[in-house]
């Protein structure tokens, strides 16, 4: 066997050990993630308590309440009834609405809120006092309770949800998790969250601590959602669900399924150009002396073996290079002109190859520059701002109010930085025309609402609408449209303090219209000029006061021309500004002539 081989067969079993460790890594995540199923098993089955604690302490305050005074019923005034009631709300927070009602529903009395329609319904249940029944309401829903009183009438309460909502949204385990409460009738309180069916796989079945349990996982808004779902004890058909994000639950798991593989694939090729480099350094001398020795047999003593190890190959390699140099001396000077005229030429085209592979190589390092750019600055960009999150989770232990705040800064700068950086190289791939649109079709409408539920909230004073009618399908890059919209919006958001910012489409003559307009500080007449241009903002004034590279414009206004559109801008200085963007329903790539 060759050495060269022999040492492939050495660092090939090295090779062999990271892909041991990944193995053994796959099985702990496995455990691992039995135990994060366990956690929230345990604190939805504690949720499920708190609301059963929560029911029963309301079901009793009504029924103790329900013994009423004689000078309520029959006859007395309505004035007392109402005072009566106004006590019950003041003493029980937890009450939206108190009313008298008669044997059918119909409100005799009643303080609070009014009921809704569906509140007579609960009457023609046969044990309407043994349970509570969740009823939609203006607001979302609400749970009544019914007691029948000492009087032949019924004393009913409306619970606010959010006084029990307040209650569990104290033990959410991650952000993004919720809450949600079914009836025994397939009502839901709080929010109808589980209604995309359709896409959640079976309930399973399982046993933790002599309590029936399900858990199951499906698809809700185009996010991957984890369910613990679990009875709640004393009210049958009653069941409470923990939804969380899938991706936030397991992402410890999946951080490390991440770096397993990472270093798992760093070894096993670290370990394979090793054995490429080490063979290569031993074998290839022995290979090179031994085909000298085969040319000077066969009468070639012309050929030289270049071996540079400083060590006794290269000694080696030297004395036979000084005998060959001794036969060809015995040779005619013609031969020996020849020869050097050979390698004259030899040396020329070697000159002439290497300057060519320069040439090339200068030429790919320029085509690869926005790719090893996007690497290094975006890679650590994107450690920063996951270990910040972790921090922020408190995995690494409980942080002061104030290393939070520290930690939002550092995450806001970051995610600005990380903008930046991706503006900055999507503006030099589309100057350089290295940019590749990637078309599909895809609904207009989905788009919108797709964007609408991502953007960021703009706050209590800025109203955020957005509508756009059916049946608007494109043949364009969806990703660099929706990229472009969110550029549009997160301008009118940065720039409207107070008003209104709204999203809408329409269609004309086989081109989509989308309109995005604010009640902002608008723009001079003189500055919507040079807006699209790079890096430029209305004003110096505006950059100091809002920040920005002026970038996003540029290039929102570069990538709508690549689709074969074009970007319209109205604006009032102090009032605000309309952008409207035109598009082709079908993208057309263009020829170059």
């Amino acid at each position: 066997m060759k050495i060269r081989n022999k040492i492939l067969m050495f660092f090939s079993t090295v090779a062999a050990v990271p892909l041991v460790f990944f193995i053994v890594l796959m099985l702990a995540q496995r455990r691992s993630a039995g135990y994060i199923e366990n956690s929230l098993f345990a604190l939805t089955n504690s949720a499920s308590k708190i609301t059963e604690h929560f029911l029963l302490n309301a079901q009793k305050s009504v029924m103790a309440q329900s013994y009423l005074p004689s000078n309520l019923f029959p006859g007395g005034d309505n004035a007392s009834r109402q005072a009566y009631l106004k006590r019950i709300h003041r003493k029980y927070k937890i009450f939206s609405s108190v009313m008298f009602t008669d044997m059918s529903g119909n409100v005799i009395s009643r303080y609070g809120e009014n009921p809704p329609d569906e509140f007579k319904n609960i009457f023609r249940a046969r044990r309407m006092e043994d349970t509570p029944h969740v009823i939609k309401t203006e607001g979302g829903s609400s749970i009544a309770l019914v007691s029948k009183t000492n009087k032949n009438n019924y004393l009913a309460a409306l619970i606010n949800p959010d006084s029990l909502l307040n209650i569990l949204e104290k033990i959410l385990p991650v952000e993004g998790a919720s809450f949600y409460i079914r009836d025994n009738a397939g009502k839901t309180l709080f929010s109808d969250i589980s209604g995309d069916e359709k896409n959640a796989s079976p309930l399973v079945a399982v046993r933790y601590s002599d309590i029936d349990i399900y858990k199951r996982t499906l698809n809700r808004g185009g996010r991957k959602i984890f369910e613990v779902i679990i009875p709640i004890a004393g009210f049958p058909g009653w069941r409470i669900c923990l939804s969380a994000p899938h991706k936030v639950v397991f992402k410890s798991l999946r951080d490390a399924k991440f770096l397993g593989i990472f270093f798992s694939v760093v070894s096993f090729m670290l370990a394979g150009y090793l054995s490429f480099y080490f063979s290569s350094k031993i074998s290839a001398p022995l290979e090179e002396i031994s085909k000298s020795a085969g040319e000077f047999a066969q009468g070639n003593f012309s050929y030289r073996p270049q071996i540079r190890t400083g060590d006794e190959m290269e000694n080696l390699a030297l004395q036979l290079n000084k005998m060959a140099d001794k036969i060809s001396a015995a040779q005619s000077g013609r031969d020996a002109k020849i020869r050097s005229s050979s390698r004259d030429l030899a040396n020329a085209y070697k000159e002439i190859a290497v300057k060519n592979e320069k040439l090339a190589r200068s030429d790919k390092y320029k085509s690869q520059f926005l790719a090893t750019m996007s690497h290094e600055l975006r890679t650590p960009m994107n450690a920063i701002i996951g270990f910040t999150d972790l921090l922020k989770d408190g995995i690494y232990g409980v942080l002061t109010a104030k290393q939070k705040d520290i930690l939002s800064k550092v995450q806001r700068n970051s995610n600005h930085l990380l903008n930046l950086i991706n503006d900055i190289l999507d503006l030099s791939k589309i100057e350089a025309g290295r940019i590749d649109l990637m078309p599909e079709n895809f609904d207009l409408r989905e788009l919108i609402n797709t964007v609408s539920g991502e953007i960021a909230s703009p706050g209590k004073e800025v109203e955020f609408r957005s509508s756009c009618p059916e049946g608007i399908v494109l043949y364009q890059d969806m990703m660099r449209l929706k990229q472009v919209i969110f550029n549009l919006l997160s301008n009118a958001f940065k720039f409207t303090k107070k008003g209104h910012v709204s999203l809408s489409c329409q269609t004309a003559n086989e081109i989509a219209i989308i309109e995005v307009e604010d009640t902002g500080i608008g723009i001079k007449e003189e500055d919507t000029g040079k807006i699209f241009d790079s890096f430029q903002q209305a004003d110096a004034s505006i950059t100091r006061q809002f920040q920005g590279t002026g970038l996003g414009l540029s290039i929102s206004k570069k990538l709508i021309e690549l689709m074969g559109g074009w970007v319209d801008i109205k604006s009032e200085f102090g009032k605000g500004s309309l952008f409207t963007v035109h598009i082709p329903y079908k993208y057309e790539e263009k020829k170059e002539s």
